[in-house]
């Protein structure tokens, strides 16, 4: 049952010690690490993202491969939709792998 809760420099150092035998972790896997090992302490996933945060050992963003296989979208902002389609649809882009025409009133468009 977790009943206390560690002081930050305690809590940074275990955190540390994680981190450098698995550097790949994120916040999440990192807290279930620490509730494995120290199964007594009571620690929140917003104070251990604080405390990498502070610390320096926040896990960075990785890089996605690309995959050639996935098809990738943009909106041409050469080509005017609205002045070809009477206004009636608006160009959205949703993500690189996600674009589509918005017809009004057919979906929420604004």
């Amino acid at each position: 049952m977790a009943t206390i809760t560690p002081e930050a420099p305690a809590l940074t150092a275990l955190i540390t010690k994680i981190k450098e035998a698995e550097p790949g972790l994120g916040i999440k896997k990192v807290l279930s690490q620490i509730q494995a090992q120290e199964p007594s302490w009571l620690v929140s996933e917003k104070r251990v993202k604080k405390l990498m945060s502070e610390a320096g050992i926040a896990t960075a963003a990785v890089e996605l491969e690309v995959d050639e296989s996935v098809p990738v979208s943009h909106i041409d902002t050469t080509v005017d939709v609205g002045t070809l389609t009477n206004g009636l649809v608006k160009a959205k882009m949703i993500n690189k792998v996600i674009g589509k025409g918005t017809k009004k009133g057919f979906l929420n468009s604004k």
